[in-house]
């Protein structure tokens, strides 16, 4: 009895030692951590940017029904909410592959890159409506516009406009045309912002570029030399967030005021936060490295700079390829600042008032080149502690194996019991 005592007091000593092991391998993963955690709040998504590289092949109606776009099969094709199918229409010659999107779609009509220009299909039935040739790269459909992009190459000899063409969805006649820059001028998908179409490229290495903001009337309204990310119409004027600075500009187009971030990005996202008391923030970071994130605090109507903060990337981080997003979110008197990348994620509250950092947790990604042994600490922690349990239940067996077998046990006291063998 007393020796079925000491295994029990064994094995359950092993068991507390080994999660006493585990607790300390994860406490020190994250000594890199400043600050108490526990202030930190959930990240809820800002304004922001979307994948400029995404290629949706599907479109969703009103009503919940999709439609496919089956580039190699030529096929164009409608399902309700359950998968059936409703309607499939085979398109002969080349469908929209590169330059995405492709496939735009109201209650009425299905629009597609198809040939030399664009298809538009009967929502209902899947005929055929509408061919109209032209530019038909980076659709995008705003109630009976249908707006298009022309980002082929230019050829020696070429001598034919880089036009942006705007169409009546309704009859795919042409109803207006804008010039773009001839040279590498590449569109990214067109965008609404601030109540204008905007027709960008991504910056240059340098960081410059030409991007238009064009009016429902083919105007141009206004002319930047730098990446837009976002912006928003205020009742005087426009607030755009830049890769350089954060803009306002008059309804004429002429800018207010401009506030620099310090640190300019390339490939840039961020967002606009309208706060509470009518002050806006403004947060900027690059989306292929490990950049941090850079906020700034502003009165809009004047332009002064409250505050602004640099959250400082992960420490110790290499990295050739890289995959990076934050947001940023106010609850109460805090902001909470969460970075996630390929090498780890960081969340940082700052004071709303001051910007000042109240806390900072930072979390180090399995295999993410971050250039820390800690990296690993998390799971070198549970690793050991399964081991100990594994060592201690492997004694036990042992034990108890000898015992079953007849191995002499030691006597205690002046114990006179045999030693030997039991069945000897």
């Amino acid at each position: 009895m007393k020796r079925r005592i000491k295994l029990h007091l064994s094995v359950a000593a092993a068991i507390i030692m080994a999660a006493v092991v585990a607790g300390f391998f994860i406490w020190h993963s994250n000594r890199f951590a400043d600050g108490d955690s526990s202030a930190s709040a959930q990240p809820e998504p800002a304004e922001q940017t979307t994948n400029y590289y995404d290629n949706p092949s599907r479109a969703v109606l009103p009503g919940g029904d999709r439609i496919f776009l089956g580039e190699n099969a030529n096929r164009v094709q409608r399902r309700d909410a359950a998968g059936h199918v409703k309607w499939t229409t085979l398109l002969t010659g080349y469908l929209g592959s590169t330059r995405p999107p492709h496939l735009q779609a109201d209650a009425q009509r299905v629009y597609i890159t198809h040939n030399d220009g664009v298809t538009a299909l009967d929502a209902g039935t899947g005929a055929t409506l509408w061919h109209s040739p032209g530019p038909a790269d980076r659709m995008l459909l705003s109630g009976d516009l249908l707006l298009a992009a022309d980002c082929r190459g230019i050829q020696p000899g070429d001598v034919d406009p880089r036009l942006l063409l705007f169409r009546s969805a309704v009859t795919g006649q042409e109803t207006r045309r804008v010039e773009l820059p001839r040279d590498s001028f590449d569109a990214l998908p067109i965008r609404e912002v601030a109540g204008l179409f905007l027709v960008q490229r991504m910056d240059e290495v340098d960081m410059t570029g030409t991007n238009l903001l064009v009016d429902r009337n083919g105007l141009v309204q206004l002319k930047f030399d730098r990446f837009v990310i976002s912006g928003v119409k205020r009742p005087a004027g426009r607030l755009f967030l830049t890769s350089h600075d954060v803009t306002l500009t008059s309804d004429e187009g002429k800018i207010a005021w401009s506030l620099p971030f310090s640190d300019p990005q390339w490939i840039a996202d961020g967002g606009l936060l309208r706060l509470p008391d009518g002050d806006w923030m403004a947060f900027i970071f690059c989306q292929i490295a490990n950049s941090g994130v850079e906020v700034i605090r502003f009165n809009p109507d004047t332009g002064r700079k409250m505050w602004e903060t640099d959250c400082a990337p992960l420490p110790n981080v290499t990295h050739s390829k890289y995959e990076h997003t934050a947001t940023v979110t106010m609850r109460g008197s805090r902001v909470t600042v969460n970075s996630q990348g390929s090498a780890g994620t960081f969340v940082e509250v700052l004071s709303a008032a001051t910007g000042t950092q109240i806390s900072r947790q930072v979390t180090y990604r399995w295999g993410g080149n971050d250039g820390k042994w800690s990296n690993s600490l998390k799971y070198i922690g549970p690793i050991a502690a399964l081991a100990a349990c594994i060592i201690a239940l492997a004694w036990v067996r042992r034990r108890r194996r000898r015992t079953r077998v007849g191995f002499p046990v030691q006597p205690t006291g002046d114990s006179t019991a045999e030693t030997g063998p039991r069945n000897a």
